[in-house]
């Protein structure tokens, strides 16, 4: 099943907008879309130490469920490169 691309169906939604606003959520989705590009990218090369389990959390899918998963409650997260 082929699914149509989320900017796709924010700009058809927002039709009424006018150019300069259609611009500016593009702008602010693209800004979106690279932040996690970014984020997936930068949770390859690093790896999550949990102090409470005693174990690095290596796998980039779990790093970045780590990281989201971050709450006030921690005071910090140990954050290392892979070597």
């Amino acid at each position: 099943m082929i699914r149509k691309p989320l900017v796709a169906n924010v700009i058809l939604a927002k039709e009424f907008y006018s150019e300069s606003a259609k611009a500016a959520e593009l702008h602010c989705i693209e800004q979106m879309l690279g932040h996690i590009q970014q984020t997936a990218k930068w949770a390859e090369v690093v790896e999550v130490a949990d102090l409470k389990k005693f174990r690095l959390i290596q796998k980039p899918a779990k790093v970045r469920q780590a990281l989201q998963a971050l709450s006030s409650d921690k005071p910090f997260v140990f954050v290392l490169h892979k070597c």
